[in-house]
């Protein structure tokens, strides 16, 4: 269980965390909320992380589109299956595939939306793509 507080030492304030038998203190500054903020922050990543709704990975769309596709492939249809396959493959990966799954943002995708339908792409095409990404994103939070 994770144990904190916000102590004053001097002008500056600072949080004193306790977690797994280990003690770790962090200068956070001059103005107390911020520290009640910081401190309430880094107990709530604890608590979810210890209770496993949490992990703290760095997984970039490459990563795990092949785990994905793996789910797909026992879940769907062989040709729903192909389709999602080649939607990943050929527009996803090369757009979003260097990026961290948390980095990729509705802004982002916003962006690629436009992209490719100034491309020329349908309305309808472009809508599946964006829905195999969001369900993958969606199977990543689960996982």
């Amino acid at each position: 269980m994770a144990w904190g507080r916000v102590f004053k030492k001097g002008r500056y304030y600072y949080t004193d965390i306790k977690y797994q038998g280990q003690r770790k203190r962090k200068k956070v500054g001059k103005n107390l909320r911020l520290a009640e903020r910081v401190l309430g922050q880094k107990l709530a990543d604890l608590i979810m992380t210890e209770n496993g709704i949490m992990e703290n990975q760095k997984v970039t769309l490459k990563q795990f589109a092949p785990e994905y596709l793996l789910h797909k492939k026992n879940a769907s249809r062989p040709k729903s299956y192909h389709r999602i396959k080649g939607i990943i493959d050929v527009h996803l990966v090369p757009i979003f595939g260097k990026l961290f799954l948390y980095d990729i943002t509705p802004e982002r995708l916003f962006t690629y939306q436009s992209n490719r339908l100034a491309k020329g792409v349908s309305n309808s095409t472009v809508n599946r793509e964006v829905s195999v990404l969001k369900n993958l994103l969606n199977v990543a939070v689960e996982w």
